[in-house]
């Protein structure tokens, strides 16, 4: 079967040379105000027990990055120097975003991917410098699409203050309709419903984050048991990783999958994708991706939907291969589709190379 450059490339035995180590990358988004806001809060982390939330419009996440990333913290900035800490109880949460106003029912904002990066725990806040004094890593990585909104949903259970506001200022923006954020907020650490809306106020975020993602997208078709195969990956496409696999679980063991992947999720030399299989005799499923390259693997596995199935997938240690864009699906010979062709679809993977 033939290659691309490209997919030559990426198999090829990697050069004797280290690897190049994915390193943390900061934005404070909106950029407009990187530099500090032009008002001041309590809420939520110098408060009595409350539920914030605050969005940061498609606009403002995209001014600064163009491709997917893993989020892997975000810091909040103290107004200035001088303010004494204490002990914070929170729980963190983040989710892509629809975008327009905030649903005054904090769980309705809470979208797609919506994810606990911080579990609840206790951080000390720090004497305040005016710098982002509060750090908050996550405790995994929250995979940003590239595109989306974004909303911030903080619990707060209690402080070193026996739970009572204390004066510890944070940066904040003043009303500003072009900045592009919005936050809403109500007293009480489980509460369901915000009753106060702050439109087109809030913070500005520093986010750490790195480049290399792999996300799923479509949907694959029924096999052997009624059972979905699911295409997944091991580890991270980042430039010099030996270990990055791509995987196909649920699948109809003891028979072959074959992994195609191209450089498209929109078209296939003159066919669009996605491209409805029925009209070559297998209903129900979609082609996702552009077939350019084929390589088959061995599925393994005993009882209906718990084949599996691996390939390796080396990335070589080379920066001109950052910010390509992979799209990756699984066919399964798979004999209990009723089809003229004995074959069913995964899901299918976007995986930007960081």
């Amino acid at each position: 079967m033939t290659r691309s450059t490209l997919a030559a490339a990426l198999i090829c035995a990697l050069p004797l040379a280290s690897a190049l180590v994915a390193q943390n990358k900061q934005i404070t988004v909106p950029k407009k105000y990187e530099n500090g806001g032009t008002s001041r809060t309590l809420v939520p982390f110098s408060e009595q027990p409350v539920r914030f939330q605050q969005s940061f419009s498609a606009a403002i996440m995209t001014e600064q990055i163009k491709l997917p990333c893993r989020l892997r913290g975000m810091s909040f900035k103290t107004k200035a120097a001088g303010d004494t800490g204490v002990q914070i109880d929170l729980q963190v949460a983040i989710s892509n975003f629809s975008g327009g106003p905030l649903n005054g029912f904090f769980s309705r904002n809470m979208q797609s991917n919506a994810t606990v990066v911080i579990p609840r725990r206790t951080f000390n806040l720090p004497p305040s410098t005016g710098g982002f004094d509060l750090a908050l890593p996550f405790t995994q990585d929250w995979i940003w699409d590239g595109k989306s909104a974004v909303v911030i949903d903080v619990q707060m259970f209690g402080n070193g203050n026996q739970g009572r506001q204390f004066f510890y200022w944070w940066d904040w923006i003043g009303a500003d309709a072009s900045a592009g954020v919005t936050s809403q907020y109500a007293l009480g650490t489980n509460a369901t419903v915000a009753n106060v809306t702050l439109l087109n106020q809030g913070y500005m975020l520093r986010f750490d984050y790195q480049d290399g993602v792999a996300i799923n997208y479509g949907t694959g078709c029924k096999g052997l048991g009624g059972f979905t195969p699911k295409a997944s990956t091991t580890s991270l496409p980042t430039v010099g990783n030996p270990n990055f696999r791509i995987n196909v679980t649920e699948a109809r063991p003891s028979t072959v999958g074959i992994l195609m992947w191209g450089a498209s999720d929109s078209q296939w030399g003159p066919i669009t994708l996605p491209f409805a299989l029925i009209n070559i005799g297998i209903p129900n499923c979609t082609l996702l991706a552009e077939p350019l390259d084929l390589v088959a693997a061995t599925i393994t596995g005993g009882s209906p939907g718990t084949g599996n199935g691996s390939l390796a997938f080396p990335i070589p240690p080379s920066g001109l291969l950052k910010g390509y864009n992979l799209y990756m699906q699984w066919a399964v010979i798979d004999d209990s589709n009723n089809a003229a062709l004995d074959l069913v679809f995964s899901d299918a993977l976007r995986v930007v190379i960081g």
